[in-house]
Formats: structure tokens, sequence, C-alpha cells
């Protein structure tokens, strides 16, 4: 090869993996395979089909120019001088599909060649698939199709956008099969009757089934299942069920004076057990509701008409309203901590009655437990017990101006110095003419909520833990339980052959009764001391408040 230019050498046909070419790179000697050439041809052509063909042009002086034909017909050219070799092969440049490539030398010269990706191919027109139905195979001469299927299937494909209607644009075939051949008949297998006793008419009984009849108890119920099983499927399944009735003795010939009808039937009416007929009728006798109330009833327009309770109420409220004020009657105010005193937990000035500005001053009752004919100068507010959700007040003055109003269950009555007469809360619309309700009324009403001076000389017990127990009688009941008490202490005085003389200490509890209460006081005595179990009596006063 030393004493030969290439061009005297045999020419080569094709390049396999394992051929060895001499290369030139970066300043070196190094071996080209034939693998890696192959690899770099291919590159170059990705995206034109391949390579078609390698072929010498030209030669000039030690220049060859040989020319590479892709598969799509895109060529370049490049030339290869004797006696250099190729050091590199890289993509310098891109502009729209087209790709250029350097082929370097070892000899420092260059080469380029552009290569041409293919272009974006046309997408295509749209597939359609359209299907058309017929009772036979359609012919020239009989050729009706449409879109019920039926016997024959008619199938297009192509790019009509709507279903042709000639029946040569579609491939048939028949849709419906032949028939197919007779199946062997049905014969019985087996058959089985049973029975089981059961409760219940309606729900299959779960128990063995037996093929004897049994005893069915009156009021029982036979079952009977049937069973039938063919050479082919399932078993056959069915159910009957009787019941065994009552016997005939001791059955009723007649209700009520009515007899039967031919079905055994007794038919009655109202009148016939004695009841209302569900419209009208009489009713007679005396009536036990067992404590049910009656209801349904419209408003009476005569007054012999049963009528409702609110229908009732409200016409008593109409005719005679309540006042649901207390101390309503100024002309007699109660005031039994004394004239001018306050009394109870929130300080009133007369039961019932908070005092909150101003003074209210009078002429002294002669019990000297109230005023006469009082005088307001500021505001009084009462608190009203089960208070109507709305309301109309009204206050009369014997002298001077006062403003009344109720909210939230409170009644309020404002004066500049006016002589009150008397106050009225009603829950009707319009407020009648004022009722008086009398002294003592008042005075029963205030002393529910407040007792005064009351206990004083009562019998009592020494208890084992040196406390005594007082029954303090009352002439009312109170509301509740006293919260609160206001108490005077004094000594507590029993006799057990000599007077002794206990000092009361505190109260230590209170227990109300519906004729007085219970007061239990804490003593100087301890548990052990003196315990006589006696009657006493203690000198003491007693105020029980119990306000709202």
């Amino acid at each position: 090869m030393a004493d030969k230019s290439i061009d005297q050498l045999n020419a080569a046909e094709k390049i396999y993996a394992t051929d060895l070419f001499v290369l030139q790179q970066s300043g070196s000697a190094k071996k080209l395979t034939g693998q890696v050439l192959l690899n770099w041809l291919t590159a170059a052509a990705d995206g034109h089909g391949g390579i078609q063909s390698i072929a010498k042009r030209s030669t000039s002086g030690l220049a060859d120019t040989y020319r590479i034909t892709l598969a799509d017909t895109t060529t370049f050219d490049f030339v290869v001088t004797n006696g250099r070799s190729i050091t590199g092969i890289s993509k310098t440049s891109t502009s729209g599909l087209a790709d250029t490539y350097t082929i370097s030398y070892n000899n420092g010269t260059t080469s380029t060649f552009t290569v041409k990706n293919g272009e974006k191919g046309d997408k295509g027109n749209n597939a359609y698939v359209w299907i058309k139905y017929a009772s036979q195979e359609p012919t020239e001469s009989s050729h009706s199709i449409g879109d019920i299927p039926d016997d024959w299937i008619g199938i297009y494909s192509g790019n009509a956008s709507t279903a042709p209607t000639d029946w040569q644009q579609y491939k048939w075939f028949k849709h419906k099969g032949e028939q197919g051949d007779t199946g062997n008949p049905a014969t019985l297998v087996t058959k089985s009757v049973t029975y089981q006793v059961s409760d219940s008419g309606t729900i299959i009984p779960s128990g063995a089934w037996g093929s004897s009849i049994p005893v069915v108890s009156q009021g029982k119920y036979l079952w009977t299942k049937t069973e039938v099983r063919f050479n082919t499927g399932d078993p056959i399944i069915s159910y009957s069920v009787a019941r065994m009735g009552i016997d005939g003795s001791g059955s009723v010939s007649s209700v009520s004076g009515v007899s039967p009808d031919s079905d055994g039937n007794v038919t009655l009416t109202s009148a016939d057990v004695g009841a209302l007929a569900v419209s009208g009728g009489d009713m007679t006798g005396t009536i036990n509701m067992n404590g049910q109330p009656i209801s349904g009833l419209n408003d009476p327009t005569e007054d012999t008409q049963a009528a409702r309770k609110g229908y009732v109420d409200a016409s008593v409220q109409k005719a005679a309203p309540y006042n649901y004020a207390h101390n309503s009657d100024f002309t007699q105010f109660i005031a039994q901590a004394g004239v001018g005193g306050l009394h109870g937990t929130e300080a009133y000035a007369g039961d019932r009655w908070l005092l909150d500005s101003g003074t209210v001053t009078g002429t002294a009752n002669a019990d000297g437990n109230g005023y006469k004919n009082i005088i307001l100068n500021g505001t009084i507010r009462q608190k009203v017990e089960n208070p109507p959700a709305s309301g109309k007040a009204k206050v009369e003055t014997v002298s001077g101006t006062a403003t009344v109003s109720y909210a939230n269950g409170e009644l309020t009555i404002t004066s500049s110095g006016g002589t009150l007469k008397n106050v009225l809360l009603c829950a009707a619309e319009t407020l009648p003419e004022y009722q008086p309700k009398g002294y003592g009324a008042e005075l029963a009403e205030c002393q529910r909520y407040y007792l005064h001076g009351v206990g004083k000389h009562c019998p009592g017990l020494i208890l084992a833990d040196g406390s005594i127990k007082v029954f303090v009688p009352t002439t009312v009941t109170m509301r509740t339980t006293p919260t609160a008490i206001a108490i005077l202490l004094d000594n507590a005085v029993y006799n057990n052959g000599a007077d002794r003389v206990i000092a009361l200490k505190s109260i230590a509890s209170i227990e109300l009764k519906p004729t007085g209460v219970y007061v239990v006081f804490n003593t100087a005595l301890t548990a052990g001391q003196d315990m006589f179990h006696t009657l006493m009596t203690f000198g003491t006063t007693l105020h029980l408040s119990a306000d709202l």
C-alpha cells in the first residue's frame, strides 16, 4: 500500500462492521471501525428513508468527489483527498427542515453537506363507517335497505360524511343465523310431594319435609311442596298452603240479635252495639273518658252546646279579666315590715313592689303594716308571677299624674308626687273597670312571698348533734321554700326540772311545709352535752322571704 496511491487499490463494494480505517483525531492517530462509520451514515440519513447509493462523481488530482443519494432522492456531495482521513463529523447549523453537517480531516481541511428533513404529510380525509339493514340480500332487482335491524346487515367504510343510499356501497352479510336443529324432548326424571306443618301461612317453613300427610292441629297450616325435575334445567318447585279451621262446636248463632249471613259473617251497625254512628245520633248515660280530654270541638253557637277549654277561658277573661298585679289597691298599700320599712332580699318597699328610685310615703294604717293614700315620687316596679306574654295596664290616681308600662314580665309605675289609687294588668285586648280584691286577699297574696315577725315562743326539740329543731306555724303556704331569712336571734329556753337558757348561733336549715316551716338552729351545745329531748320555746322573731 505504501507504494500505491488510493486510486490504484481495488475498489471495496461494501463497508462491514469489522472494517478498520486510519483516522487522525485531535492530533492523534486512531482506528475507525466500519460500525462507527455505518452508525454515522445512518444518523446522517435519518428522516430521509435511508441511503440509496454512494458513488464517486469525479477525480481531480488527489481529490475524489463522492455523492450520497438518499431514499427520498436527496443528495449531498463530499470531497475526499487521498492521503488524508476524516477526524470528525458534526451538525453545525439548522435552517428550517435543512441540517448542515461539517466533515473535518486530518490535514486541517473541512467539507460540508446538507440533509433536508422530511415535511409533515397531509392528515388525509376523515374515515366513516355506516351500517344499513335489509330483510334479504340486496340485488339489482330488489334492494330495499333501512336503519331497522333485520336479517341482513350492510357495512360501509369510506370517506362519506353521511350514510350512502346506494346499496352497492355496502358489503352485505347475513345477520340472522339459520334455525338450529330440533333439540331432544324434555323428559320427566323425578317427581315428589312432601308435607310440613307450620304456624305461618305466608313464610315457607324451614323444617324437615315428610312424604306422609301429618296431623294438623286447629289453627295450624299444612304446607305441601311439589318438586318436579326434568332431564334439563333446574327442578320446578311449587307450594300450596291450607289452614286447619276451628270446629263448629259452640259457634255463634247471633251477635247483638243479628244472625250470620250465608257466609257465616255477622254485619253490625253502631245501633246494634249501642255506639254512635260516624255522623249524627244521640248519646245517653254516663261516659267515662278515663282521664282523656275531648278534642275537635267547634266553638259553640248556643249556650247549651259543649265548648273547648280555651274558648271558655277566653270568654271568662273577657267577662271578668284576671288582674295579674299584686298590691293593686293603693288605698290599702301593704308593707309588712312596717311603714317606711324595707323587706326581702331585694328590699321591697311594699310587698311585691320594689322601689327603684325616689320615695313612697303615705298615712300609716292603724295596724302599722302599710299605708293609706300613698304618694309616689319616683319609680316602683313589680315582678309579676306567671306573667302573660303581653298585656295592657293602667293606673288610676287621686291627684297628680302617673304612667304605667308592662314588658318582660315586669310592671313599672312612675309618678312625680302623685297620689295613687289602684293598678290593673290584664291580658285582654280591652281593660275592664277595676275590681278591688280586698285587703285580706291582698295580704294573703303578699304573705306567700314574705312573712314578718313569726316564730316567737314555738315548741322545739334538742337534736342529738346539739342543734334545736323548731316548727314555726304560718298563716299561709309560702310560694316556695324561703331562699333567704332575716332573723333576730335570741335565746332558747327548755325545761328539764329547771329552766336552761341556750344561746342560738345561726340557722342550719329550713324546710317548708303546708302549714309552716321547720327551722334548725345551731347552738353552743355539742354532741352528748345535756341532750334532753324535751319541749321548749325560744324567744326570737323570724322574717321569711321567698322572692321571685
